[in-house]
């Protein structure tokens, strides 16, 4: 197991808080310097609050870029190119050398029941390569869905039809052990048969799909961990930040889902997408991967005997653990989890 989790903000009293405060700098200045400066312009994007494609609302957000990062150093085309997610829409590859994005996947074509406009984080949240992907074409990613929005959960390929769509199923969603569904977040991994070049040919399997109470809050950031070589045990393991849908902060049955080790909100899971990677370790319940339940490196609670117990929980306890990241000297995780009003402890 990783040798520490670190947690960017805890929930703590004001008295804790100060006993714990330090008691000087804990980053001294040793002259480095940050230049920020215009690299590239996102495409003007709006969220869809009535019928799509929505005007551009320049009272509001033009474009809600999350993350920009570029494919493993071995794949063919990594020296030219990033890709970007705009929650409002678009998984875009941007040319490094005119600056230009290309839209890879517009999810809101393809998912019918995609949905934008839920808070801050809802649409196509995060997305992240496999460490094999430039031998296998294999990344993922995290979109938020409105369960009552009018068609299917099943994608269309009318707008992206390079996206061979026959034998996509949906998955039965994981719902919070109380309170009604509100929103949901899909984890999809992507087979791209050709990463060499701009456009997506090739299938998708839906992996996850967990409900959230409220439209704040969901499924959050996707990573492998960098320091595990091949034939290391957490090589190809994938770390999922998993918000709380705002139960910690709403009174009543809802206020413990955090710490309950049989709800999948308000955790960090690890998962292992590839189901036939390690088939030692046991198949999730919809089938869709594996659990690092065996071997030398588990998942710290998969041996406890509790009803209803989600053996893919790595870390529990968080509001809305949005982005996680290594340390590559230490070797820790560190988990930036949003939490205000101390309405529940981490």
């Amino acid at each position: 197991m990783l040798s520490c989790l670190l947690l960017a903000s805890l929930a703590i009293s004001s008295r804790t808080a100060r006993a714990q405060y330090p008691a000087g700098p804990q980053i001294a200045k040793d002259g480095t310097t940050v230049l920020l400066q215009n690299y590239a312009s996102l495409p003007l994007s709006s969220r869809t609050r009535d019928s799509y494609p929505p005007p551009i609302d320049y009272g509001s957000q033009l474009g809600r870029v999350n993350f920009l990062r570029s494919e493993p150093t071995n794949a063919p085309l990594s020296s030219s190119r990033f890709f970007v997610n705009d929650l409002n829409r678009n998984l875009y590859i941007l040319d490094k050398s005119n600056k230009t994005f290309t839209a890879y996947i517009n999810f809101e074509e393809v998912f019918p029941k995609f949905d934008n406009d839920p808070g801050f984080a809802g649409g196509l949240v995060t997305f992240a390569f496999d460490p094999n992907y430039a031998s296998n074409g294999i990344f993922y990613t995290v979109h938020t869905e409105d369960p009552a929005k009018n068609g299917s959960a099943i994608p269309t390929n009318v707008h992206l039809p390079g996206f061979d769509i026959n034998g996509y199923t949906t998955t039965k969603a994981v719902d919070p052990p109380a309170g009604t569904v509100s929103r949901q977040s899909v984890l999809i991994a992507w087979t791209d048969t050709n990463t060499d070049n701009a456009t997506f040919e090739g299938t998708a399997r839906e992996l996850l799909r967990v409900g959230f109470n409220s439209d704040i809050h969901p499924m959050g950031d996707l990573a492998f961990n960098p320091l595990a070589h091949p034939g290391d045990v957490d090589r190809g393991n994938l770390y999922i930040c998993n918000g709380d849908g705002a139960a910690g902060e709403t009174a009543g049955a809802q206020h413990p889902t955090p710490q309950r080790l049989d709800a999948l909100q308000g955790k960090i899971l690890r998962i292992i997408p590839n189901t036939n990677a390690s088939p030692a370790n046991e198949l999730s319940a919809n089938g869709r991967y594996r659990i690092p339940t065996t071997g030398s490196d588990p998942n710290p609670f998969v041996s406890l005997s509790l009803p209803g117990l989600k053996k893919e929980i790595y870390a529990y306890g968080f509001r809305n653990p949005h982005r996680m990241s290594w340390d590559t000297v230490s070797g820790n995780l560190i988990v930036d989890d949003i939490v205000g009003r101390g309405e529940h402890d981490s």
